[in-house]
């Protein structure tokens, strides 16, 4: 019958007892052993006496057969049939854990009968910290889990979040030999043939492994191994199996005793499953590798090791090593810069490829030999929903705007609030929260984590929730922030991002996006040029110190450069705005247009008003109030596009006309989209005029449309020629 053995320290599959010694062959981490012979007294009295180190390897591979039971991504079935086999070892987990969270839950509801914890700050706070220390008192797992709710408003309250915040995953390193041996397992061949010059010591341990210096034995290149703790999967799978039954009765207990309607059970399948995935180190490098793919391209200044795929597997990972410092070490001058481009970076991940990293904290963010910002331990990845980086957009836009009846719709979007929430109730409050936070300085006086703990108010008060992905979010902006603070107590995350998202806002073509453009520069219905100068500038990183929360009417000290807009404007990417600008310029032409007509017949002596031509001009209507803003604005837009001062005393249709032809290649297209503009306005007043006079009768082809048409097309056209 087979059995397990080992044989000169080697699992044996098979008989323990028919071990040669002379027939080895690895399979999946494991030494298999083939023997048609029983062994030599001397060779059974080895397998009898095994080393220290036979006994610690012994415990790794019985530990590798046991996790072969278990998934290698989480699955709730899975663990649950794994776990429901060993009732004994869950009760005394469960055991432990109940011996530390039990008193600690047990005063809490004491407290909170005498109302003892609402009204005593102090108090809240100390159990915030006994809370921290005893999921530090637990292990690797609940220590995860103290970080993830560190980002959670919805779930615990705002002592909470910041004390656990605080927590740290370091741990004591376990010992070399135990480390050695595991790579010897999992790579098929003792760690001083993959590897030489390895560091005696780890340089750094944290909960789930410990990273070595090491040369490739290959080729001399130096690299870093990181090495996961013996038994990592069934411990932490161990600990998922008791926290989802401790979660599944916090369900059951907010169900039966409030209107609260938080999930705990799919917000810890989500947190799990992303926590699982971390033990896999085959997943973190192919992570490491598609984020370097996507990042390197789009954001100068980034750079990620590369992965040796051939000394990697799922508890093992070889990466290029990175000289250099930690960002955090880096002077205050050149910490600011550095943080910006971790911003850029982040934002170009949340924005644009939608795959990002969830987890930049200092540890994982260095600057190497060439001034790159390097990035590093991609285990914890998260993605963004197609569309969701846009209702991000949207979001900065309408809170700039204070449009708290748009921000609510778009929290809705974002999953934070319930489609069916009480609209009328939300608004007021929300918007009272956000001008609190808001005001005085505008985004020069709040930092992220403000406005983030501010938001936090709005859970407890209605069925407000953080999306997984999105806690992920809050946690990665808030880290960046905490990191430039150090440098800089003045650095603003919010203000840091709007360049990104005016680029973004003029050059996505998606309908909310460009709902969004013109939420900015049009108000009240009217287009406004210099908020369309902000925007621009803006993208460039000029931005103008106003009172608002981002200030679109504010312009800064400094400005774009005119060539640079003009250089986007003709882009593929300022289609758009070369669309909006157009038919403001068509517009504004008409409204001047109109304004000489009625100068004209102002002119005109009371005598020779009568005539039939002078009637006709009374068809032309006034100018309301917006249009004659419009005047002023195309002044503007004229003034961006052919760098000219032009006052509005001489600014005529044949000014504009004479000005178009001049600006060359950078707005030909506006030119064109003008003409079209101003031919379908010219058909259609012409029409009206000569309905009004009885000139154009049903079946009568005077002087038929298409020829109309034809000519005004062509006269508008020219406008666009020299």
């Amino acid at each position: 019958m087979e059995g397990l053995g080992f044989c000169g320290g080697r699992l044996q599959i098979g008989n323990p007892r028919q071990c040669t010694g002379r027939s080895v062959n690895r399979r999946n981490g494991l030494t298999v052993v083939s023997a048609l012979a029983p062994p030599p007294r001397s060779e059974l009295t080895t397998v009898e006496s095994t080393t220290a180190a036979d006994n610690i390897l012994e415990e790794i591979t019985q530990s590798t057969l046991d996790e072969n039971e278990l998934p290698m991504v989480y699955d709730v079935e899975g663990i649950a049939r794994y776990w429901s086999r060993r009732p004994l070892q869950v009760q005394k987990r469960l055991l432990m854990v109940s011996s530390l969270l039990t008193p600690y839950i047990l005063n809490g509801i004491l407290a909170s009968k005498t109302n003892m914890i609402k009204e005593d700050s102090a108090r809240r706070r100390r159990r915030a910290e006994e809370f921290r220390n005893i999921l530090s008192k637990l292990g690797p797992a609940y220590i995860k889990l103290g970080q993830g709710l560190s980002v959670r408003p919805d779930l615990v309250g705002p002592e909470v979040m910041e004390e656990l915040q605080k927590l740290c995953d370091n741990v004591p390193a376990f010992d070399n030999e135990t480390a050695m041996l595991m790579i010897e397992e999992e790579l098929g061949r003792p760690a001083n043939e993959i590897f030489k010059d390895m560091s005696p010591n780890p340089i750094a341990a944290a909960s789930l492994g410990q990273v070595y210096k090491a040369r490739l034995a290959e080729t001399g290149e130096a690299v870093a191994v990181k090495v996961q703790r013996p038994d990592m999967l069934r411990k932490v799978s161990l600990d998922m199996y008791v926290m989802r039954k401790i979660f599944g009765a916090a369900q059951v207990l907010q169900d039966a005793t409030s209107n609260a309607k938080t999930e705990f059970i799919p917000l810890f399948d989500e947190w799990a499953a992303g926590t699982y995935r971390e033990l896999d180190y085959v997943n973190e490098g192919k992570n490491g590798m598609k984020f370097r793919d996507q990042i390197t391209s789009r954001v100068a200044g980034i750079a990620v090791p590369d992965v040796k795929f051939q000394a990697t597997s799922r508890k093992v990972l070889t990466t290029g090593w990175v000289n250099g410092i930690k960002l955090v070490e880096l002077p205050d001058d050149k910490l600011n810069d550095k943080v910006r481009l971790g911003v850029q970076c982040f934002l170009t991940q949340l924005l644009d490829t939608g795959f990002f990293h969830a987890d930049p904290h200092p540890g994982n963010l260095m600057v190497n030999e060439k001034d790159e910002l390097v990035v590093l331990d991609f285990g914890l990845m998260s993605e963004v929903r197609s569309g969701q980086s846009d209702v991000f957009v949207a979001a900065i836009i309408h809170l700039g705007n204070r449009d708290y009846e748009a921000v609510v719709e778009d929290f809705i979007e974002l999953d934070f609030l319930n489609g069916d929430v009480d609209r009328k109730r939300v608004v007021p409050v929300l918007g009272a929260i956000l001008d609190q936070a808001l005001e005085g300085g505008g985004a020069k006086s709040i930092n992220f984590q403000t406005l983030s703990s501010e938001l936090s108010q709005v859970t407890f008060d209605f069925p407000f929730r953080i999306p997984p992905y999105a806690a992920l979010v809050i946690r990665a902006l808030g880290v960046l922030e905490g990191i430039a603070l150090t440098g800089d107590p003045k650095f603003k995350m919010i203000m840091e991002a709007f360049p990104y998202v005016s680029k973004r806002v003029m050059s996505t073509d998606t309908p909310l996006l460009r709902k969004a453009f013109r939420d900015i520069v049009y108000v009240d219905g009217v287009f406004s040029a210099k908020r369309l100068q902000v925007l621009l500038d803006s993208s460039a990183g000029f931005l103008g110190d106003g009172d608002a929360f981002v200030d679109f009417d504010t312009p800064s000290e400094e400005a774009m450069d005119p060539t640079e807009s003009l250089k986007f404007l003709n882009s593929e990417d300022g289609q758009f705005l070369r669309s909006i600008i157009a038919d403001e310029i068509a517009a504004s032409l008409d409204v001047v247009a109109r304004s000489s007509t009625m100068e004209l017949k102002r002119r005109i002596p009371a005598p020779l008003r009568a005539l039939p031509f002078v009637n006709v001009l009374n068809l032309v209507p006034d100018l309301s109030k917006e249009e004659i803003v419009q005047l002023e604005n195309v002044k503007e837009i004229v003034k961006f596009l052919s760098n000219r001062q032009i006052s509005s005393k001489n600014m005529t249709q044949e000014t504009l006309r004479t000005l178009l032809p001049e600006l060359g290649n950078s707005a030909s297209d506006i030119g064109v989209q003008v003409a079209g503009q101003l031919s379908e306005l010219a058909v259609r007043r012409a029409f009206d005029v000569r309905r009004s006079s009885g000139e154009v009768v049903a079946g009568r082809k005077r002087f038929p449309q298409s020829r109309l048409q034809s000519n005004l097309s062509r006269w508008s056209s020219n406008l666009t020629k020299k």
